[in-house]
């Protein structure tokens, strides 16, 4: 088992010489982990995410709010094959029309 991580925090205070408010939450957060599991010639692994409340301004748009699985994938790799799937995350967005 292996992996990575990343968090990004800010604090979000007044700023009385530029005239910037604050956000209504004091704090924003963005953060993540991989977790990747090997065994021979598998390897599988996820991504969890978190935005409690996500940084200001992240993503453009709507920001995402909470925390789950962003990504999973499943890998076998032996020789010249390699066979990989992955389930990324989906989006529903009720108010806008199909093309």
């Amino acid at each position: 088992m292996h992996g990575n991580f990343n968090i990004d925090g800010q604090l979000y205070n007044p700023d009385e010489e530029s005239g910037a408010v604050p956000p209504p939450e004091d704090f924003g957060l963005n953060a993540w982990g991989n977790f990747i599991a090997t065994k021979g010639a598998f390897e599988a692994g996820l991504r969890f995410e978190s935005y409690t409340p996500a940084l200001l301004g992240y993503p453009a748009g709507e920001p995402y709010n909470g925390s789950g699985i962003g990504f999973r994938y499943a890998r076998y790799a032996q020789d010249d094959l390699e066979i990989t799937g992955q389930l990324l995350r989906t989006v529903q967005r009720a108010g806008v029309p199909e093309l």
